[in-house]
C-alpha cells in the first residue's frame, strides 16, 4: 500500500462526527503498516544521501586526478616548447610539431565597442545581504525569513 493509501484507510475509520475509531484491529494494523512505510522512505534517505556522500567523494577524487594530469600535460608542452625552440622534431616514438594560431588579446577593454561586449545580470550576494539584514540593515527588495528545514539522521 502507498502512503497516501494507508492513511485514506486510516481517516476511513474514524468516524466524523464523534471521532471514534470505527475497527480498532484494522486501524492498529494500519497505523503500523504507517510506521513501517515512514521508517523505510527514512531508511531509504540515509541510504541515497551515503551513497551520494560516497559517489561525490569519488567525483571529488577523480577530479582532482583530471586537474594534476593536466598541469602535468601542461609542464609538459612547456619543457618540450622550450626545448625544440619551435622546431619539428621526429623520433621513433614520438613527434613534436608546432602549429601557427592567432589569439586575440585585449589591450584596454573600455575601448571595445559594445556589440563585443557580454552583458551579465546581476547576481545578489545573498549571504551578504542575509548577514547585513540579520545585523540590522534595512534592505529593500530583500528579506530573511524563517523556514523549517528536515534532518534525518
Amino acid at each position: 500500500m502507498t502512503l497516501y493509501e494507508i492513511k485514506a484507510g486510516i481517516e476511513g475509520l474514524i468516524d466524523v462526527e464523534t471521532g471514534e475509531i470505527t475497527n480498532e484491529e484494522e486501524f492498529n494494523a494500519l497505523f503500523d503498516s504507517l510506521q513501517e512505510k515512514r521508517q523505510n522512505i527514512a531508511l531509504l534517505y540515509k541510504n541515497k544521501r551515503a551513497e551520494w556522500a560516497a559517489l561525490k567523494a569519488e567525483k571529488d577524487a577523480f577530479d582532482a586526478r583530471m586537474r594534476q594530469a593536466a598541469r602535468t600535460m601542461e609542464w609538459c608542452e612547456k619543457t618540450l616548447a622550450a626545448e625544440f625552440g619551435g622546431k619539428k622534431y621526429t623520433s621513433e616514438l614520438y613527434e613534436v610539431s608546432f602549429i601557427k594560431s592567432k589569439e586575440t588579446v585585449i589591450n584596454d577593454i573600455s575601448k571595445i565597442p559594445a556589440k563585443y561586449l557580454t552583458v551579465q545580470e546581476p547576481k545578489p550576494q545573498k549571504a551578504e545581504i542575509k548577514k547585513a539584514i540579520l545585523a540590522g540593515e534595512k534592505i529593500d527588495g530583500a528579506e530573511v525569513r524563517e523556514k523549517l528545514n528536515i534532518k534525518i539522521k
